[in-house]
């Protein structure tokens, strides 16, 4: 469900496009996702590198960070439950940029956190 970068825009507010832009094997792509909030938008790529059902680290290709890294990590609870952790560390490309999408991003982010929760139970509960 995370790997489904071309849904994203169906669920989580403020993301207005999400495509995957080159498939290199089943484990690494770029992607790029274009969000919008408060009257500005801003897009950014991408480049994702996956280990089945253990994690999924990205790290920009482009956009208005100076850098940014994060990765997904899941950990199996039992057979039919996983804990699901996001980390993200990113830095704005100058400080007119952070102050204007510092907290916008982090409201993202957030706001990205519950959608992939309500997601998740929507596709796995039914």
């Amino acid at each position: 469900m995370v790997n489904d970068i071309n849904a994203y825009h169906e669920f989580i507010p403020g993301c207005i496009t999400s495509k995957i832009l080159k498939q290199y094997d089943s484990s690494e792509l770029t992607a790029e996702m274009n969000i919008y909030k408060a009257g500005i938008s801003k897009s950014f790529t991408t480049h994702n590198i996956m280990k089945k059902n253990k994690s999924i680290m990205m790290d920009l290709v482009e956009g208005p960070f100076r850098s940014f890294f994060g990765y997904w990590h899941f950990i199996p609870l039992n057979e039919k439950l996983s804990k699901v952790e996001l980390y993200l560390n990113f830095e704005l490309k100058n400080q007119l940029i952070n102050i204007a999408l510092g907290q916008i991003f982090t409201e993202i982010v957030n706001s990205m956190i519950m959608a992939f929760t309500m997601r998740a139970k929507e596709v796995y509960s039914g």
